[in-house]
């Protein structure tokens, strides 16, 4: 296999394929551990999405890279690792070199949040920055907890994994959105069955009502396949409770 190029330092392609040695001998022909593209991503970005070696991580850290280094949408390596990367020992390392479980993107996302929404292969990923003080309850400009994201997004097995270790670590379980959702009106209107079931099962209000006085209930699309199962008929009678 053809060795990665140095004159492809700073890309996905270069660390997909790069060993330790080959990242060594980059840094030794000269090539700028601060290097930026046009998105203003690092090598150290490229790194902890697509490297999945730690050593790596470390080499790049040892050669200067700056850890808190932001792209053009405000998102440091920790964010791109949490978002793409199915190695926890690279979040891990870059959470032991001092990377901020709580850094916050132009969105107000911290690294939990991307975690959630983008890294549904990854659960490992997620108890690396829950064990390193990620915020539970940390609110993105839109008011949406981690618990909110995982709420909407489908409910296959790992992401019912990633779900319940949210909730298992503490998360808000009643936290409103800007309009005043719950992750079960969430839910609710996404017609993720299963999530509504473990929200119910694990204590979220049926009652509670957004901004518009609307319960998870009243979100619940007319097509939805919820209706007519046990959830639907719960959710129904909590209004009238």
């Amino acid at each position: 296999m053809a060795r990665p190029e140095c004159t492809e330092w700073n890309s996905q392609s270069f660390f997909e394929e790069a060993s330790l040695n080959d990242v060594g001998r980059c840094l030794s022909e000269g090539a700028d551990p601060n290097a930026r593209d046009e998105d203003g991503a690092t090598p150290l970005h490229w790194a902890a999405g697509f490297s999945e070696t730690p050593e790596v991580v470390k080499a790049l850290l040892d050669a200067g890279a700056d850890l808190n280094a932001r792209d053009k949408d405000g998102r440091t390596p920790l964010h791109w690792a949490a978002e793409v990367s199915k190695a926890p020992e690279v979040v891990k390392a870059l959470l032991d070199a001092g990377a901020d479980p709580n850094a916050r993107d132009e969105d107000g996302a911290t690294p939990l949040h991307s975690a959630v929404w983008w890294g549904s292969d990854n659960p490992e990923v997620m108890k690396a920055l829950l064990d390193a003080g990620a915020d539970l309850n940390a609110r993105n400009i839109d008011e949406r907890t981690p618990l909110h994201m995982a709420a909407e997004r489908y409910s296959d097995t790992t992401m019912m994994k990633m779900m319940k270790a949210l909730l298992d670590a503490g998360a808000d379980l009643n936290a409103q959105n800007k309009y005043g959702w719950t992750p079960l009106h969430i839910a609710a209107k996404f017609s993720n069955t299963e999530v509504v079931k473990v929200l119910l099962d694990a204590g979220a209000d049926p009652k509670a009502r957004a901004e518009d006085g609307q319960t998870a209930w009243d979100l619940i699309p007319d097509d939805s396949p919820l209706r007519g199962t046990d959830v639907y008929w719960q959710l129904n009678d909590a209004r009238f409770d």
